[in-house]
């Protein structure tokens, strides 16, 4: 088994090939999802990767007991979660764009979308991940342009910044880093100076290191970052700088983003040198968005994957590689035993996000790299060895019930 899955091709990798992937982005980590804003109320939070957010029955109702008589969702967050569909799997469908536009038609024709631009928003999204469209993004920029023309009009819903953080998106899927730089100029200056809500913020920005990671521009990625941080006085001791913009602090997307565009290109020892820095900065200023989470680590791992992949050294791959990626998952597991211990002691529930990329257990992201690291190496007893990690990941699921990205799925069995 081993063996075999050295040679094989799992659908599921994280570590791309050289070249952007448009299709991989859409399915993969890489992904920026788009959660609709529903004006009306209804809850996002069964709208997460890997869920169903849309009944085939168009006229299902949604009730928690069979008995019960319940109202039908609002016809505007219908359209939003058909949408929101159709945006998720644009990348690898692609009647999806066609299906989007037939279906914001029929929204305008049930007069729903004039003041919405959430579902603007999912339109383009489809656009931005069109791989066979290569003029998606010159649609979207020329959709919100003329929206911004007429943004006088109260009946036109008018642009914001997540419709240029979408159109940042499509430019990262195709590649084109002028125009996705000058894009972020004109945000800047002639946008942001014209319509203050539309100056770009630390959303914005993040996105904009994330487009770098994905067109494997790392330097571009790390001179913004610094960008950030002396604009924002992130490091300064002097807290009266009357200079600084401290809403353009890089936060934990920040850090994550820039980890993984150095990851991506294979910069072990500055994902390392940033990870000191990221410690630092949190024991020297007590930011508490700075801390090393699991999203660091991983990019730990991948920037390991991914030099020994271009390396020629015979000594790095693989028995090394492997050696190195178990070190670092055994240090997560610890890290997480000792943050709950400190929890304990203070009767408090340590803090994470719903997904556990707050906290530094290792997640399916995590034991997929570590897998990945294991690929090629025929050294006695490493069949058994990955069984045995398969049976730690299963545990570590158990012992977090709440955290669903633990588990392994069919395609990292598939692996």
């Amino acid at each position: 088994v081993v063996a075999a899955s050295a040679a094989c091709t799992s659908a599921f990798l994280l570590l791309p090939s050289s070249t952007w992937y448009p299709g991989h982005h859409h399915k993969a980590k890489n992904q920026e999802r788009h959660l609709p804003s529903f004006p009306l109320g209804v809850t996002t939070t069964v709208l997460r990767e890997g869920s169903t957010p849309w009944s085939q029955d168009d006229d299902e109702e949604v009730g928690e007991d069979v008995g019960t008589v319940t109202e039908p969702l609002p016809l505007l967050d219908q359209y939003h979660m058909k949408m929101y569909d159709l945006a998720k799997r644009t990348a690898r469908d692609a009647s999806a764009v066609e299906k989007a536009q037939a279906l914001m038609q029929e929204a305008e024709q049930q007069g729903l979308v004039t003041v919405d631009i959430g579902l603007y928003n999912l339109l383009w999204e489809t656009y931005a991940y069109a791989s066979h469209w290569e003029d998606g993004v010159s649609a979207i920029e020329r959709e919100i342009q003329q929206r911004l023309e007429e943004c006088d009009d109260d009946a036109v819903a008018k642009p914001n910044l997540e419709s240029y953080a979408i159109l940042v998106e499509g430019y990262a899927q195709r590649g084109n880093v002028e125009q996705l730089e000058n894009l972020l100029d004109r945000l800047e200056n002639e946008i942001g100076t014209q319509y203050v809500d539309l100056k770009p913020d630390l959303t914005i920005y993040n996105k904009m290191v994330w487009a770098y990671g994905v067109m494997r521009q790392a330097d571009k990625a790390k001179e913004l970052f610094q960008r950030l941080l002396s604009e924002s006085g992130a490091l300064s001791e002097n807290d009266n700088d009357n200079n600084s913009q401290a809403e353009l602090r890089p936060n934990a997307n920040t850090w994550a983003r820039l980890l993984r565009a150095l990851a991506l290109d294979g910069r072990v020892d500055e994902v390392k040198e940033h990870l000191r820095l990221l410690r630092q900065g949190h024991q020297d200023f007590g930011y508490e968005d700075w801390k090393v989470n699991v999203n660091c680590y991983n990019a730990l791992i991948l920037a390991l994957l991914t030099d020994g992949k271009n390396s020629k050294e015979d000594s790095i791959r693989p028995n090394a590689l492997s050696q190195q990626a178990e070190k670092i998952v055994y240090e997560m597991i610890q890290a997480h035993r000792d943050e709950n211990a400190r929890a304990d002691e203070m009767r408090l529930e340590y803090e994470s996000s719903e997904d556990g990329s707050g906290s530094v257990c290792p997640n399916r992201e995590t034991f997929s790299l570590l897998f990945q690291c294991f690929r090629g190496e025929t050294s006695v007893g490493v069949a058994a060895k990955i069984e045995k990690l398969l049976e730690l990941q299963q545990a570590l699921a158990d012992a977090e019930p709440e955290s669903w990205s633990i588990q392994a799925d069919t395609k990292m069995y598939n692996g």
